[in-house]
């Protein structure tokens, strides 16, 4: 089964996510800043993680370089997300898996997990 790590500011955003990756089969954890992912990362493995770009204490891109930084971490698949007025052009590129755009299509998201697992489609719900 397959771990993942959603990490947004907006409660609401959380536990919509979580809602549908948990009833496709996913184990979901959350945070709700960068800080807070990086300090889960360090404890528990994930298949990749699901980081909005903008967030208070540590954004998208810190968190990315914080991963980079540690050697267990540098190869986690990062997929980001942001709002209409964002976009992140900045050297990330090796770790990012994709870029969804807020609101995005949740079957795009599901497809970019999938490719985060090896191309294998997501685990069906139990």
């Amino acid at each position: 089964m397959s771990r993942v790590l959603l990490v947004d500011d907006q409660p609401e955003t959380l536990s919509a996510l979580r809602a549908v990756l948990v009833g496709r089969g996913y184990t979901v954890a959350t945070a709700a800043d960068g800080a807070e992912a990086f300090e889960r990362l360090q404890r528990t493995r994930v298949s990749a993680v699901v980081c909005d770009w903008r967030m208070p204490n540590m954004d998208g891109a810190e968190l990315i370089e914080s991963m980079r930084s540690s050697s267990e971490l540098a190869s986690v698949p990062v997929i980001l997300t942001s709002g209409s007025g964002d976009s992140p052009i900045l050297p990330v590129k090796g770790s990012v898996k994709g870029f969804l755009r807020k609101p995005f299509a949740l079957d795009k998201l599901l497809s970019l997990l999938a490719e985060c697992e090896g191309g294998h489609a997501a685990p069906a719900a139990c």
